[in-house]
């Protein structure tokens, strides 16, 4: 099989050892379904941002469904490992170091998940980090899906001579989504149309640079989307990647929106 390294010959990655340490001392995981930001100290006139809208299906759509880089490439499935805590299985596909032209794998969590670490939720959307140095993936859960938001992230194991892209949207395969694509339609058209309200009332709130900074990170949103999901299996399809981008930037703005008061209005 051309291209191919010995280990993808027989049909098998390579998988480092020591590749899942255990979580570090003092870190308590939080269970995917109740994830929730860490605490912190909020401006006067502000309130606690409200959990992400899919956090209920989180546990549903994402634990224990196998998850494909852009839906086509490597593996990534997230485990339960006991009431508190959640582990992964990571297979990343790419190319060799010494010889870009060839094909290889490696996997992680294979004997034994990966611990996965919770992060908060910057972004309003719970964030973990595979708990393994040598790839430190760190993502989003979004509903069906997990995004490392840094399109171009790669991990590289020189160990193994291979090295691949992890960044972008981790979810199914095209052939299920196909079936779904008005239905997945209808969903982006409305939450589009839900961003534009958010954003509109963000920016109300906000002035000077900071007014400034947003309006342009809103306004390169499309490109980026595009850049995120160009590489998705059969997007132009379903669709299904930039509708849950669309989704993810919905719930990043709100969360923002939550904890940025009021402009305060002179008195007459």
């Amino acid at each position: 099989m051309p291209g191919l390294t010995t280990h993808e010959a027989h049909g098998q990655a390579l998988v480092l050892p020591g590749a899942q340490p255990p979580t570090p001392a003092g870190v308590k995981q939080q269970p995917l379904r109740e994830g929730r930001p860490a605490a912190t100290a909020r401006p006067p006139g502000t309130r606690a941002a409200s959990p992400p809208s899919t956090r209920s299906a989180v546990a549903r759509t994402v634990i224990g469904a196998p998850l494909f880089h852009s839906g086509h490439s490597g593996r990534f499935v997230i485990e339960r490992v006991d009431e508190t805590s959640f582990g992964g299985r990571l297979r990343v596909e790419g190319t060799q170091i010494s010889d870009p032209g060839s094909a290889c794998a490696v996997e992680l969590g294979m004997s034994e998940p990966v611990a996965l670490t919770y992060l908060g939720a910057p972004q309003g959307m719970p964030r973990y980090q595979l708990a393994a140095p040598i790839c430190p993936m760190v993502f989003d859960v979004l509903e069906g899906a997990v995004l490392v938001a840094n399109h171009e992230e790669t991990c590289t194991f020189s160990a193994a001579d291979c090295q691949g892209r992890i960044g972008g949207l981790w979810g199914p395969q095209a052939q299920g989504l196909i079936a779904q694509a008005k239905d997945i339609e209808r969903r982006r058209s409305r939450e589009e149309r839900n961003l534009r309200d958010k954003f509109r009332s963000l920016l109300k709130r906000l002035s000077g640079n900071e007014q400034r900074e947003a309006a342009a990170e809103q306004a390169g949103f499309s490109s980026e989307r595009e850049m995120l999901c160009r590489d998705y299996a059969d997007e132009v399809s379903h669709g299904f990647c930039a509708e849950r981008v669309t989704s993810a930037r919905v719930t990043a703005v709100e969360a923002r929106l939550a904890v940025t008061p009021e402009k305060k209005t002179a008195r007459p």
